[in-house]
């Protein structure tokens, strides 16, 4: 009796705890979920790209294709570079901005959210928005700057927008201010350094209604007053916040507030209640 071909098996050995923890991770936050919404056809290659780019931070996406023979990922296939090239390509402003709305909505139901910018030196001499300025880590190298926002306990990023790195601070703020009203963030509630402080920026957060928190350098003329008032007994005991373990007096203070109308260019003045308070 002529005996039949046995069947072939195939066995692979492939690497599957740190995909498996990046799985749950995005489960547990919604970010799989959310990438689901916003890229339906395409948000499985994204993660699996976005998890070689995590645990190969060193490797060009050039080397995805040994990745992929070594690993268990969402997409399970590979992804060769022209592949990967054509799907960052598609990934356009419009997209990443309906993609950060979701995250925002999530965010903002549980908890505050964060707003900084931070810069990352660069020796490119082809990227458009590297350029010089003032560099926080203080390398001799021109950088990009970078705006986040992001959930103020869970730290999970929610917005981020990349800027030249010669824009200051202080000029970010209107940007931001646009962005938001795109997202829809409610009950915004901002805390700033000041390093975003200017007039400019006052009004404008006081123009969109916006509730903040902004420091401000102490010998400005229109706090010196304030400060020689309360000089002489600032340390007073009665001023003593046991839970921040500082002398803390509050002045309110109006505010010279002014606009500039966009049609009529007409300048508006009037005057905004403000809260000065001194730390010590």
């Amino acid at each position: 009796m002529r005996r039949g071909r046995k069947p072939q098996t195939q066995t692979r050995r492939v690497f599957y705890g740190a995909t498996y923890l990046l799985d749950q991770i995005g489960e547990k936050t919604g970010l799989t979920e959310d990438l689901a919404r916003c890229f339906p056809e395409s948000y499985k290659m994204i993660q699996s790209l976005a998890y070689f780019l995590i645990l190969e931070s060193k490797s060009p996406v050039s080397r995805f294709p040994k990745w992929d023979h070594l690993h268990l990922h969402p997409y399970g296939k590979n992804i060769p570079s022209q592949r990967s090239s054509g799907l960052f390509s598609q990934i356009d402003e419009a997209s990443k901005m309906a993609f950060f709305k979701c995250l925002a909505e999530r965010r903002q139901e549980t908890e505050y959210l964060a707003y900084d910018t931070t810069s990352i030196s660069s020796y490119s001499q082809s990227l458009k928005q590297v350029k010089f300025g003032k560099n926080k880590d203080h390398d001799p190298l021109p950088q990009i700057n970078l705006a986040l926002i992001y959930g103020e306990k869970s730290n999970l990023l929610v917005y981020y927008r990349k800027l030249a790195g010669n824009i200051t601070d202080v000029k970010t703020v209107r940007q931001l201010l646009q962005d938001l009203d795109f997202l829809k963030i409610h009950q915004i509630k901002l805390i700033m350094d000041r390093g975003f402080y200017s007039e400019d920026n006052i009004n404008d957060l006081y123009k969109h209604h916006y509730k903040f928190l902004i420091a401000s350098r102490i010998f400005l003329k229109m706090f010196r007053g304030f400060l020689n008032e309360i000089r002489p007994d600032i340390t007073n005991r009665k001023y003593y916040h046991s839970s921040t373990g500082l002398y803390i007096q509050t002045f309110p203070h109006p505010w010279n507030y002014r606009e500039l109308k966009p049609r009529s260019q007409e300048e508006v003045h009037g005057k905004r209640r403000m809260y000065t308070p001194f730390l010590l």
